[in-house]
């Protein structure tokens, strides 16, 4: 089906089509979450919204849901071999399609701490220079339009941090199998 889908052109595909696809997919992981396919069809999935995303006149809607597609094979396959590639891809829609430059920013330095020795380290290095020198000069931009010296434009982090940080929130789940698959599907009520 992806496929056939790829092989038409972009301006013949619709958003049920991309859906349908990816409702396939889904298929394999919400069936057989054990399976050797269930990660690989996880990453089609947030590809298939990506896709979809950068197609119709950038929807911020489908790149969120890629984006949590993606969170989504992190959290329930931590031992798959697209776990890197995941959270790197996670920081270059923030970065490129989003334009959102301090979640890029945060998730390209946790893919770094995460995973230093990875293909993609110096790509995410090179990233996250391009992010703070785009930062540095918007500031001085900003600083030559105010007609005030670069440190008075933007004020300090330093300055906003004065409290403690508080833990709010504890959650702790213990889920088997079934009940996994029931959230999967969304039957919180039947299980």
């Amino acid at each position: 089906m992806r496929e056939a889908l790829n092989g038409r052109p972009a301006s013949e595909r619709t958003r049920k089509d991309y859906q349908r696809v990816a409702d396939a997919y889904r298929k394999v992981y919400y069936r057989a979450p054990f399976s050797s396919k269930a990660d690989a069809s996880v990453v089609a999935v947030a590809e298939i919204l990506a896709e979809m995303g950068r197609q119709y006149a950038p929807d911020e809607k489908d790149l969120h849901a890629a984006i949590m597609e993606y969170e989504f094979l992190r959290r329930e396959y931590p031992g798959s071999k697209y776990r890197v590639e995941a959270l790197f891809t996670i920081a270059q829609i923030y970065k490129e399609d989003l334009g959102d430059e301090a979640a890029a920013k945060a998730t390209f330095e946790e893919f770094l701490k995460k995973y230093p020795h990875s293909q993609q380290a110096v790509k995410a290095q090179e990233a996250l220079a391009e992010l703070t020198h785009s930062k540095s000069r918007k500031r001085s931009e900003l600083a030559a339009k105010n007609d005030v010296p670069v440190e008075a434009a933007v004020p300090t982090t330093a300055a906003k941090k004065t409290g403690v940080a508080r833990v709010t929130g504890i959650r702790y789940w213990f889920l088997t199998a079934s009940s996994s698959i029931c959230r999967m599907l969304g039957w919180f009520r039947l299980c």
